[in-house]
């Protein structure tokens, strides 16, 4: 239960027996402008203290329908703490294949293991085309990537190990295409930028290089598999965020799955970030002045201060903190005591066409777009197939878009009418 301020008011009662999810209350406050055990109207400052609540549950909400769309699509890398630990565990897998390379490239004599030859075609290049060592960067990337990826499974190590060389091997793959052909690579780059999954676009980038004339000797399944074994003993040996479970019988697979400890710091993670993004909404009562870079703004009743100045350099923060800027602090003061209002004509008809299932002015569709039909061969024919699971994916993502871009408009509206 997290302690609310004001707790006389009766708003604050009715919020605090719901807890921090308070958006039931909040809405059963503003909406009919009583307040639950008093029957008297709320003052503007409770109904604002509701509205961050209700802002605040509107953000938990956003933050875990997008966890668990990355979840769905086995891309927990991009998202919440998925994302936080990869930036954390690219490093030290960095200088470990670093490592791993030098000291092989070292002995001399003896027999080189196998991933090496394939490790070392991941190269940078300095100006003018030189040279500029290995980049295990984008090693450790790709392969942090793929294994945080459906981190939450258990899953076959020969079926990760042969993802993660896979991955590597598409990346080898663009590289190829660069090298020999930088024009088309960076025009095909540019045109299918934000075109379709990434397999649409390893597709596309495929065909224009057969095209081209240019031909890449693909890996055995073998040699991704050896390649993707050695980068995921690289990651366990340097942070252990997953582990090799043996299976009990010799029917079963071996499998790598997340440690108790990652499952544990995933969990606590996003129960800590899923607060930290509330949809921000219009106050409405004027903005507290700012003193300092952290003490204005909204009430900050149901979330953590905003900070003036949008930076993650700290010691910039700290510096802007011990600096007098009565001048600043002034004339942000007087922009935001500025009332926003509210043009009732323009409203009228924007609900109007909302209501209609229009889409002028930028509005967003009220309905999803329907999928387009099947073929009548589908079954049969591969490529009909293939390419109505294309059409029918594009369609998927934009009416996620729209979706999201349709719940937004309507909490807009809902603040406005308050």
């Amino acid at each position: 239960m997290v302690p609310v301020k004001g707790g006389a008011s009766c708003v604050a009662q009715a919020l605090q027996r719901k807890g921090y999810m308070m958006n039931d209350a909040a809405e059963q406050v503003l909406a009919d402008g009583q307040c639950v055990q008093a029957k008297e109207r709320p003052s503007l400052r409770e109904r604002q203290e509701a509205l961050e609540y209700e802002m605040r549950s509107l953000g938990i909400e956003k933050y875990r329908q997008l966890t668990e769309a990355a979840r769905e699509r086995g891309e927990e890398s991009t998202a919440g703490a998925g994302y936080k630990m990869l930036q954390g565990v690219v490093k030290p897998l960095e200088e470990a294949i670093r490592d791993f390379v030098n000291e092989a490239n070292s002995r001399h004599g003896g027999r080189r293991h196998t991933s090496l030859r394939f490790l070392e075609l991941f190269r940078k290049i300095g100006k003018g085309g030189t040279d500029a060592g290995l980049d295990s960067e984008v090693i450790a990337f790709i392969t942090a990537r793929t294994v945080i990826n459906g981190i939450e499974l258990p899953r076959p190590c020969q079926d990760l190990a042969i993802s993660v060389g896979s991955a590597l091997e598409d990346e080898a793959h663009f590289r190829f295409f660069e090298s020999n052909n930088r024009t088309l690579f960076r025009q095909v780059q540019k045109n299918y930028r934000n075109s379709g999954s990434r397999k649409y676009r390893y597709r596309i980038m495929v065909i224009r290089m057969d095209k081209a004339g240019l031909q890449f000797e693909a890996w055995t399944p073998r040699e991704k598999l050896q390649l993707g074994m050695a980068c995921i003993n690289m990651l366990i040996r340097t942070t252990g965020i997953i582990k090799m479970v043996h299976a009990a019988n010799r029917r079963a697979l071996n499998t790598f799955q997340g440690t108790a400890e990652t499952m544990a710091w995933l969990s606590s993670r996003n129960a800590r970030l899923e607060v930290l993004s509330p949809e921000f909404m219009p106050m409405l009562l004027p903005p507290r002045d700012w003193t300092t870079v952290d003490d204005g703004g909204y009430l900050n009743v149901a979330f953590r201060p905003l900070i003036l100045v949008k930076t993650r350099n700290t010691n910039y923060l700290e510096e802007l903190r011990n600096a007098p800027m009565p001048v600043v602090y002034e004339a942000v003061n007087r922009l935001q005591r500025t009332a926003w209002a509210v043009n009732k004509a323009v409203l009228d008809v924007m609900e109007r066409v909302w209501d209609s299932e229009g889409m002028a002015g930028g509005l967003p569709a009220k309905n999803d777009t329907p999928l387009p039909d099947k073929p009548m061969d589908i079954i049969t024919n591969e490529e009909a197939r293939r390419q109505w699971k294309r059409k029918a994916a594009a369609v998927h993502q934009a009416n996620t878009r729209l979706r999201s871009k349709g719940a937004l408009n309507n909490n807009m509206n809902n603040s406005l009418l308050r």
